[in-house]
């Protein structure tokens, strides 16, 4: 079966999952493909772990439409001590100081995958390839085909752009791996809020 979208992202954990949904409501075809079934409980990217991160992430929640129902379970950050034992100088931030309700949050990584993947499944412009295995992936004619196996079929994904989301042992990297491939990576380190 061949089936054509904008964009197949590889990885459905928090990068990819919430990628794929970003870009779903700006109006692209998405076809998310995941190696786990996306349920909360399956994928091994939301488990018990909590994960902390900044309050640009939470704007970036809010963005999305995410945040009102990821804040219920939400612990806020409201300070900060960086410092390294032995060593001259530390670091103190106070969200009062800069008259923020927090500096950052921290969330269950379960609860976040479970938010996300509910709503991944209210856009119709978004398809769930899980469990899948990638089996190949290669650019031709200007277009990224992936191969994949999902319920036991042999899937062709045609898409104008290919995203590897998927961790640090990236399947898609080690296939563009190959100096004749022409590999471009972006890295993409940190997005700031930054005011002017």
């Amino acid at each position: 079966m061949n089936e054509q979208f904008d964009i197949v992202i590889v990885g459905g954990g928090p990068v990819g999952g919430c990628l794929a949904y970003a870009l779903a409501k700006a109006g692209f075809s998405i076809a998310l493909v995941e190696k786990t079934a996306v349920t909360a409980v399956q994928q091994p990217a939301f488990d018990e772990r909590h994960l902390g991160f900044s309050r640009s992430t939470a704007i970036a929640f809010e963005g999305m439409g995410l945040w009102q129902e990821l804040s219920d379970s939400a612990v806020s950050i409201g300070r900060i001590h960086v410092s390294s034992r032995g060593q001259f100088g530390s670091v103190m931030m106070d969200a009062r100081d800069e008259q923020l309700d927090a500096l950052g949050y921290v969330l269950p990584a379960r609860e976040i995958g479970r938010v996300l993947h509910q709503s991944i499944a209210k856009l119709e412009n978004i398809r769930v390839f899980a469990p899948a295995e990638l089996l190949s992936a290669e650019v031709t004619e200007g277009q990224a085909v992936v191969e994949l196996q999902c319920d036991g079929q042999i899937q062709q994904l045609h898409a104008d752009l290919l995203i590897g989301a998927d961790g640090a042992n990236s399947q898609v990297r080690q296939l563009f791996a190959s100096p004749e491939r022409g590999w471009v990576c972006i890295w993409i380190l940190e997005v700031a809020d930054t005011r002017l």
